[in-house]
């Protein structure tokens, strides 16, 4: 059976990410830290969001009054 005969084997999730060009190094980056370093992550940019949120609420309301 030649090569291009053989079947192929199914790839991966992380190989499927990969070909369509997902950059996998952040998420290796990330597994290297400890749940509790993903958790402080997590909240520090959830509590940039909040406030960015609420800052283009504040510009909104300034700009329709």
């Amino acid at each position: 059976m030649t090569r291009e005969q053989q079947p192929q084997q199914p790839r991966s999730a992380w190989e499927e990410a990969e070909a369509e060009g997902m950059d996998m190094s952040l998420v290796d980056c990330n597994l290297e830290k400890s749940v509790w370093e993903r958790l402080v992550t997590h909240d520090r940019a959830l509590s940039f969001a909040l406030q960015l949120r609420a800052a283009m609420k504040r510009r909104q309301a300034d700009v329709a009054t």
